[in-house]
């Protein structure tokens, strides 16, 4: 009896022992667990602030298109609030453009179309709630959780940028079209200046009527110009050259029916007052 009790005893202290340390083991797992869910669930706080303070718009959607997350600076973007946009699809923010193919959505895959510009960013037009459209810089990037497949869009607003790249553009052509003016006014002073030159060496009026006829074409071009010289008398201004002018049926006029002679200056006239009479031109 002694020895019986003695082993019932044994067996009572080893299953106890068993238990314990089972139960230190089952205590140490649940604390290592909770350390991990702790961890997890701190570095899932830390990304959540990052995209919720990223300054870009950022709309995570599956690989069909549906919308997942929208962060605030995608709701500031869109006008969108997120319980607005999450379940429907990335079309409602990124409109299909005209002619574009199922290759330019943005959950296009190597997989499905044979191309695969994941990673590679690229202009795209995006609509607010209200309907207007703006120029948004998309990039698309993939990513693989519990099996399935996810895209992060990240879509930056380039309005101003694209209004910076406009304005360059006509400040551009507006200087190239300066300096190919002053080239031009450049030439034609120096043929103006070799004309003189010329001028000085004619004999008499026809020669020089000649030559005038000669250098219009060349300094003018298709422009109207036309060449009149006062009469000896100093009453009549003749017709002495002219190049694509309209009004070549006007061979002479008064100094009194001359504007500029009128004024002692040059002037120019537009369509509005071209009704007025002026048998010069």
């Amino acid at each position: 009896v002694l020895v019986a009790g003695t082993t019932l005893s044994l067996l009572l202290g080893l299953l106890v022992s068993v238990l314990s340390a089972t139960r230190r083991r089952a205590e140490a797992m649940v604390l290592e667990r909770s350390e991990a869910l702790a961890a997890t669930e701190e570095a899932a706080g830390r990304l959540n602030a990052v995209v919720e303070s990223a300054v870009d718009g950022i709309v995570v959607i599956d690989e069909h298109g549906t919308v997942e997350s929208f962060n605030s600076a995608a709701e500031r973007l869109f006008g969108y609030a997120p319980q607005e946009v999450i379940g429907r699809n990335i079309r409602v923010l990124i409109p299909e453009s005209p002619g574009e193919s199922r290759e330019g959505h943005p959950t296009a895959h190597a997989a499905d179309t044979g191309k695969n510009f994941i990673g590679v960013g690229r202009e795209v037009e995006g609509r607010r709630k209200d309907g207007t459209r703006f120029p948004v810089f998309q990039s698309v990037n993939e990513m693989v959780h519990a099996g399935k497949r996810r895209f992060t869009c990240m879509l930056h607003d380039i309005s101003e940028r694209k209004h910076s790249e406009t304005l360059t553009a006509q400040t551009n052509a507006r200087l190239l079209e300066t300096v190919s003016l002053m080239q031009q006014h450049s030439r034609e002073a120096a043929l103006l200046g070799e004309m003189g030159e010329v001028l000085q060496t004619c004999s008499n009026v026809a020669e020089a009527c000649q030559l005038l006829r000669a250098y219009l074409d060349t300094i003018f071009g298709q422009r109207q110009v036309a060449i009149f010289l006062k009469s000896e008398d100093s009453e009549t201004l003749r017709l002495a050259a002219q190049s694509h002018w309209e009004s070549a049926e006007v061979k002479s006029f008064t100094p009194s029916q001359c504007w500029a002679l009128r004024r002692g200056s040059p002037y120019g006239f537009g369509q509005s007052i071209a009704e007025i009479g002026r048998a010069h031109v």
